[in-house]
């Protein structure tokens, strides 16, 4: 919870060249993309707000299929990490790739890669309403992404994949 007087409730380490971090709607989750420092970073960790406790760190690599062979891809410089509306699903930037990563926090997998979405993206800002994300990079310009969500829930929010049954 917040503390009014601006005293330090916990400190919890989490990967190298923390950069930014996001927290959830209702404050129960916390997510650090790392940066890195000399050596790029390529993790997220997530954190229980409630425990002052890292519940898993996230490596921003996944395999890919391509018309020869199986490749590892590795994504670095994580930074501008949002959350989608459904407090699970992070959107976050890799600057060393110009692409934009959608992450599931609770099982730690790369949901979707927008390829050369922008490029070289910087701080991202989500319109929950309009499905809009928007990306400051090294321009005089702005970017904005209408990236695709799938479908509405009961509630009213849009997601990636396939409906979660109830």
């Amino acid at each position: 919870g917040a503390v009014a007087d601006g005293r330090v409730l916990a400190t919890v380490p989490v990967g190298d060249g923390p950069r930014e971090v996001t927290v959830s709607s209702d404050s129960r989750w916390a997510v650090v993309a790392n940066y890195g420092g000399e050596t790029p970073g390529s993790t997220l960790t997530v954190l229980d707000t409630d425990r002052h406790a890292v519940v898993r760190r996230i490596k921003l690599s996944h395999q890919v299929h391509t018309p020869t062979r199986l490749e590892n891809r590795r994504y670095l410089r994580p930074h501008g990490i949002r959350f989608r509306a459904d407090d699970r699903t992070v959107v976050v930037a890799s600057e060393a790739g110009g692409v934009l990563l959608e992450v599931d926090t609770d099982s730690g997998k790369i949901d979707r890669v927008y390829p050369r979405a922008v490029q070289t993206p910087g701080l991202l800002a989500i319109d929950r309403t309009t499905r809009t994300t928007y990306a400051a990079h090294d321009s005089p310009k702005i970017a904005l992404l209408s990236i695709q969500l799938d479908y509405l829930d009961p509630k009213g929010y849009w997601h990636s994949g396939r409906p979660q049954p109830a």
